[in-house]
């Protein structure tokens, strides 16, 4: 997930984890999803179109990209992956200020039987709507009057098996985003498909758990790590995860 404006993230991106696709020979291909700019600046669209041309990892719907968009761009995503990828055997949304270690997550759902109705998520569970106005995330009652909300996968991070891409794009057609949040749009969806979470921090803790801790790193559970240094993170995560591979 991306917007027009964040070339900057996206070549971080490009020279991190996107170069070790391409150094550890993984099976993956990413791509930055992205709407329009509200008021079209057309300095800003040739300069994407410029970014597209060179890179080829660019897609781009005719939306006005905002943060309470979000429900649309995870709907693009579902309905491009769905559409365009029915060969891979799982999709995966992340924001592109988190680093990922794409070599042991590639690796081990390589691994994984499981194919099908398969979700891999930080889940959320009893988390509550925020209804202080001032809130970045509020909730409005006449938006969503329950509660809390339903289970959700965590929106930094998470992953879908194709078949769970397509049924979350079928199902939006039935069930409109009631509110702007896109995770929580998602556990909605998951939710009317009967679908369930495997817990990703759970997951990554049995296989890599006993490896030792380096900094930046800290404690490590999880194959995404946001709100730490890109560079030194995934500098960090070569030199832990990968020092017996040949560099």
């Amino acid at each position: 997930m991306t917007r027009m404006s964040g070339v900057k993230q996206r070549n971080v991106i490009r020279e991190t984890y996107g170069a070790g696709v391409v150094k550890y020979n993984v099976s993956a291909k990413i791509l930055f999803l992205t709407g329009i700019s509200g008021d079209y600046n057309s300095t800003l669209q040739a300069q994407l179109q410029s970014e597209a041309d060179i890179h080829g990892d660019i897609l781009q719907e005719d939306f006005i990209d905002s943060y309470y968009n979000l429900t649309t761009k995870l709907i693009m995503a579902a309905k491009w992956a769905s559409t365009f990828c029915k060969n891979s055997n799982y999709v995966m949304s992340i924001d592109d200020d988190v680093t990922l270690d794409i070599v042991n997550l590639v690796s081990d759902l390589e691994a994984n039987v499981v194919l099908s109705k398969f979700v891999l998520a930080e889940p959320t569970f009893g988390w509550k709507p925020m209804r202080d106005p001032g809130d970045k995330w509020y909730t409005p009652y006449e938006f969503y009057s329950k509660k809390t909300w339903p289970p959700f996968p965590r929106g930094y991070a998470y992953i879908l098996s194709i078949d769970v891409a397509h049924d979350i794009y079928c199902a939006s057609q039935k069930t409109a985003a009631p509110i702007p949040w896109d995770d929580v749009y998602c556990g909605m969806l998951l939710q009317t498909l009967g679908m369930k979470m495997t817990d990703i921090i759970s997951w990554f803790q049995t296989r890599h758990g006993h490896e030792k801790q380096v900094a930046p790193l800290g404690a490590r559970d999880h194959y995404a790590i946001w709100d730490k240094p890109p560079i030194q993170t995934w500098r960090a995560i070569i030199e832990q995860r990968y020092k017996n591979i040949h560099l």
